[in-house]
């Protein structure tokens, strides 16, 4: 039996090991450091960025104070103090404000850009039509819809006016949370249409997918309507009308 090449295989081994170990170390050191930078990395120099690619998407001013972002196997993602710029027909020259935006993202969401929970902090939010039928909240035909799993709603308020049917209507929403994790969006709100006095009290499913029923009355009118679809889109909606006046139907 020769000795040899397992000797010579041997102590070649043993010349390399010091080389594999200073690598290897080397190698950890890095992950460790790529680790530490990624955890400490000051986001907020990257507020600017953010706030120029979410005008980019709305094809509006955007301004935000703080931004903050949280590496994991969820991703967190915090925006504070943001605020969207209104149409330029608009005399208000805000359209929404959001104390705090909170996106959690998974890994597979994360690659694809679209969160799978958005949580709004305080919005204010304002809907307006012009007096020749302009919208504010009609951004761009070019722009893709964002896919998101789901949008909760803390201390929401919101106003919708438009001078052709006299509206001026202000309200709350809020997303109420049940025993089994689901969620639900109550929104109450009051006001003026069509010079008469006008109250809605809703509960649905959410701002993504929307299954609503709500009940709403006018000084001289009241009337309920239900409809739904897995969208952020609009719902179609079934609706009756009954007049509160005794003898006069609708």
């Amino acid at each position: 039996m020769t000795y040899g090449p397992r000797i010579a295989a041997a102590t070649f081994a043993m010349s390399t090991l010091p080389s594999a170990l200073r690598y290897g170390s080397i190698a950890l050191a890095a992950i460790v450091l790529l680790a530490f930078g990624i955890a400490f990395f000051p986001w907020d120099v990257m507020r600017p960025v953010a706030a120029h690619y979410l005008g980019r998407q709305f094809h509006r001013d955007v301004t935000l104070s703080a931004l903050d972002i949280d590496l994991g196997r969820t991703t967190l993602v915090q925006m504070d103090d943001v605020t969207l710029a209104n149409a330029p027909w608009s005399a208000e020259p805000r359209m929404a404000h959001v104390d705090r935006v909170e996106m959690s993202f998974s890994l597979p969401s994360l690659i694809t850009g679209e969160p799978d929970l958005v949580m709004l902090r305080a919005p204010d939010v304002l809907l307006e039509k012009s007096d020749d039928g302009q919208v504010n909240w009609h951004f761009d035909d070019s722009a893709k819809p964002l896919a998101i799993g789901r949008i909760d709603v803390d201390r929401g308020t919101i106003r919708y006016r438009d001078p052709k049917v006299r509206a001026d209507i202000a309200g709350t929403v809020e997303t109420e949370s049940a025993n089994d994790d689901t969620s639900s969006l109550h929104v109450t709100a009051r006001g003026k249409l069509k010079g008469e006095a006008f109250e809605l009290d809703a509960r649905g499913s959410g701002l993504v997918a929307v299954r609503r029923e709500a009940s709403f009355r006018t000084a001289t009118s009241c009337g309920r309507f239900a409809g739904s679809r897995a969208s952020s889109a609009t719902a179609t909606s079934r609706a009756t009308f009954g007049s509160t006046r005794p003898g006069r139907a609708r």
